[in-house]
């Protein structure tokens, strides 16, 4: 588990206490066609799948989960996601613009804020390895173009991908997973919508980077989210 990855969790679970988080079982398949999805929602992945250029070639693996609040008096049962740097691409900025043809959950609008801000754009091509123009990584094809002209076989960050099987396939893949867990309380009953949490959101409220916010902080700001969720 990441380093930045591991102190949230950690942090999570002295705030909602460490018997509430943990793993469950869900049904959430790659393939969306093997998720019961209401047929507008289907419609919805496919029509954002080509635009994603998929290869349809999905395996039958399951979108790896960061943890879950699990049967908490208040919170209740939901996924909950830590995202770090790669997951602000332009590609996921567009499956949260098909998200909200759904609902509108309480990080869309900041996550769409941050589609224009620099300093996040270079930090996600940094985290990628990638050395492109901020602009670059503004839109999805000029993005997708430039990884195709400069890849690297060794980055795993930009790697083809089952259901995206060209370079760059792994930064779509990341995008179109995040979405399948966006809406995995529409298959999975038994869960309340998903608590994300943004590693930009922490960084910018304490003023120091992740790592360097101390525990106590931390978790009174994951405590203060948490409320506000409510």
């Amino acid at each position: 588990m990441p380093e930045a990855q591991n102190k949230f969790i950690r942090m999570l679970k002295v705030v909602v206490g460490l018997e509430y988080v943990g793993n469950l079982p869900i049904l959430l398949r790659s393939n969306y066609l093997r998720n019961d999805y209401p047929d507008n929602i289907k419609k919805l992945i496919e029509d954002m799948l080509n635009s994603f250029n998929s290869t349809g070639d999905f395996s039958n693996q399951s979108p790896k989960i960061d943890c879950f609040i699990i049967n908490h008096p208040v919170l209740k049962t939901r996924i909950v996601e830590f995202d770090e740097e790669q997951h602000f691409s332009p590609f996921r900025f567009e499956s949260i613009r098909t998200l909200s043809n759904i609902y509108t959950p309480r990080f869309a609008n900041q996550y769409i804020n941050l589609s224009d801000n620099n300093n996040v754009a270079e930090r996600m091509l940094h985290k990628c390895r990638l050395n492109a123009n901020v602009l670059i990584s503004k839109n999805s094809n000029s993005l997708l173009e430039y990884i195709q002209q400069n890849f690297n076989s060794n980055n795993n960050y930009i790697r083809q991908s089952p259901g995206f099987n060209y370079k760059g396939g792994r930064m779509v893949q990341r995008a179109y997973f995040d979405f399948l867990k966006d809406i995995a309380h529409i298959n999975n009953p038994e869960l309340e919508p998903i608590l994300r949490f943004s590693i930009f959101e922490f960084e910018f409220d304490a003023g120091v980077s992740f790592m360097h916010i101390p525990d106590e902080q931390l978790s009174q700001m994951i405590k203060k989210r948490l409320i506000a969720e409510l």
